[in-house]
């Protein structure tokens, strides 16, 4: 009788892909915008496409949580 061997593979994890948070730009774009339009807005989310954002930009959690930092961190006077 032949002897059966069992493999068992090893279970690769997922990479994790890590985006970083654009803080420093966003504060920068507070201290020139305490208020906004929506063009504003999308002008910024551009600008930050062309810094290297656009991973985070292009999504709309990406946007959401860029949309609660400004609300967050805005100065009212």
């Amino acid at each position: 009788m032949a002897t059966v061997k069992k493999v068992v593979g090893k279970e690769t994890a997922k990479p994790k892909t890590t985006i970083n948070f654009p803080t420093r730009e966003l504060n920068a774009w507070l201290k020139s915008h305490p208020s906004w339009t929506h063009n504003d807005w999308i002008a910024l989310l551009e600008d930050l496409k062309q810094k290297g954002y656009g991973a985070l930009v292009n999504a709309k959690e990406g946007q959401d949580s860029v949309g609660l930092f400004l609300e967050t961190n805005r100065k009212f006077n």
